[in-house]
């Protein structure tokens, strides 16, 4: 938080302090504009020139900086602590390998210091449930591209907080997590089957997918999720491990080597309020960090290779408001579509009607155009 009194401060030092990212621009101004509306301050004096430096001193607080929403009205939580410490995210870690642990009965296995998991149960561990968020969140198939590119912002929000820290944590190359083979003995359906690691077999299914990919004339997954058969690619590779190999229910899966935890420690029940309390803490910075992400696609879409017509940016608000309930609308929009009721506020009703409301032709999507942010594959992993 801001020291009073003792540090002069630049914008840079101000963000680190606070919890916010580093903007330009309009956000800029707003974050400046709210610090010096939440302390009481002044500008040290430069001893060259004997004028005010830009700089600040801060002297007293008068309120907590919470920044205003970009869309007009107070955005609930904006300007909260942007970013996980890393003793939260450590301690989130921990417990989900822990829980794999106790669920998998590790202990009577020979790979106890093994954890297999998908991308999606670590989000659910860390706190946002990707599947089921996005099950409240009713698609316009008639526009892909609004589809994948909301998908590929909750899925940016969500990544630094996990998969980046981990890889920084056991020194893996950036957002690329490695890959292990669980499979299934004892049942040829799967439904009474116990697991076995398998990770012999993952030059096999690393080639298995290739071929699939060849022979749909497809250069990466990403260009198959797009294309919507990905699901196709799974299912056709476990068949050829059961007619080629005799092996069952083959999956890909995260697995990473944890000798840096003490399964046999007691974990405090004390413990267990931390950890819900980091939980809520990981929701709300995703959220944050979606919200951000839309109002800077609504906003400065000249930035993005990929540009968004009128309802595409309309999808995007309405998608963010039917996962989380958030209201995305200017003053200037609430004027022109009466979105307000009598008391003020805005109608929900009203609102979800407004950004339901199709005006545009749908863009078609390019399959050669790599668009997503970064590394996409943390989606592969859950098919």
């Amino acid at each position: 938080m801001i020291e009073l009194n003792t540090k002069e401060y630049i914008y840079p030092m101000i963000c680190k302090d606070v919890g916010w990212k580093e903007s330009t621009g309009k956000q800029k101004q707003r974050q400046i504009k709210c610090i010096e509306e939440s302390f009481k301050f002044y500008h040290p004096i430069n001893p060259k020139t004997k004028k005010p430096k830009k700089s600040y001193i801060f002297t007293e607080m008068i309120k907590e900086p919470v920044l205003e929403g970009t869309w007009g009205g107070k955005r609930e939580g904006a300007g909260r602590k942007n970013q996980i410490p890393i003793d939260e995210f450590n301690l989130l870690w921990e417990m989900m390998c822990r829980d794999l642990y106790r669920k998998n009965n590790y202990a009577e296995r020979s790979w106890t210091n093994k954890i297999y998991f998908t991308t999606f149960e670590m989000y659910k561990s860390f706190g946002f449930d990707y599947f089921k968020m996005m099950g409240k969140v009713n698609f316009d198939e008639k526009d892909k591209l609004a589809r994948y590119i909301f998908e590929d912002i909750v899925i940016g929000a969500l990544k630094p907080y996990t998969i980046t820290r981990i890889c920084n944590r056991y020194g893996f190359k950036k957002n690329s997590l490695p890959k292990g083979i669980l499979r299934s003995y004892g049942s040829k359906s799967g439904k009474k089957e116990k697991k076995i690691d398998d990770d012999e077999l993952l030059p096999i299914y690393n080639q298995y997918e290739k071929e699939e990919l060849e022979k749909r004339k497809l250069k990466t997954l990403i260009q198959a999720v797009k294309k919507g058969c990905i699901e196709e690619i799974n299912e056709n590779i476990e068949v050829r491990f059961n007619i080629e190999h005799n092996k069952y229910n083959v999956r890909r899966l995260n697995m990473i080597k944890v000798e840096d935890i003490d399964w046999k420690k007691d974990v405090d029940a004390s413990v267990y309020l931390d950890v819900e309390q980091a939980v809520y803490h990981f929701y709300d910075v995703v959220v944050d960090s979606i919200y951000n992400s839309i109002v800077n696609r609504i906003e400065h879409g000249e930035k993005y290779k990929t540009q968004l017509n009128d309802n595409q940016k309309r999808l995007l608000k309405k998608y963010l408001f039917e996962m989380t309930g958030i209201i995305m609308v200017s003053d200037e929009e609430a004027e022109k579509e009466n979105l307000k009721s009598d008391n003020g506020l805005i109608n929900i009703n009203r609102y979800r009607q407004f950004i339901s409301k199709p005006i545009t032709t749908p863009q078609k999507i390019n399959l050669e155009e790599e668009w997503f942010d970064g590394d996409w594959l943390p989606f592969l992993d859950a098919m």
